[in-house]
């Protein structure tokens, strides 16, 4: 919530679950030509939003609050990824868009606007040293095909 009084066009409500960011998010990579999928294994763990196009794989963890479990997260994803974001509501995002960790790592940082669903690039992410472009070709191959790895697999 916001203290007094939120700033033009951010709203103070955030949605229950995770899956009140899943929609925006979905949307603002598929508005960038991006194909997308959910629930994709992703370097040992289970990326929330993975989005490819020609050029690159994106991994999304999203959080309505533990931050730092999605950068953890976030951070894994970026072996197989091109780049990896956490999503947060705005309002927690931030609170920590500071933290030296995400600049750090490459990690970038996406706050949802809820209810309004518009979603702001709070820091942007950058391609890790961990990065191994065989997984990222692999990953992304699976996507565009429409047949991403799953969980059971």
């Amino acid at each position: 919530m916001c203290p007094l009084a939120c700033p033009p066009g951010v709203s103070a409500f955030r949605p229950r679950f995770e899956s009140g960011l899943l929609a925006p998010v979905l949307a603002h990579f598929a508005a960038e030509g991006y194909t997308l999928a959910t629930e994709v294994p992703v370097n040992g763990r289970l990326a929330d939003v993975v989005a490819a196009r020609a050029d690159e794989v994106v991994a999304v963890e999203l959080k309505l609050d533990d931050w730092r479990g999605a950068f953890r997260q976030a951070t894994a994803y970026q072996v197989g990824a091109d780049r990896a974001f956490v999503a947060l509501p705005l309002l927690v995002a931030a609170g920590v868009m500071h933290a030296p960790v995400f600049d750090q790592a490459g990690v970038g940082l996406l706050g949802v606007n809820h209810p309004k669903g518009d979603v702001r690039v709070l820091l942007p992410a950058r391609r890790s040293g961990r990065h191994l472009p065989f997984m990222a070709a692999a990953l992304r191959d699976a996507i565009l095909a429409g047949a991403p790895p799953s969980a059971d697999a």
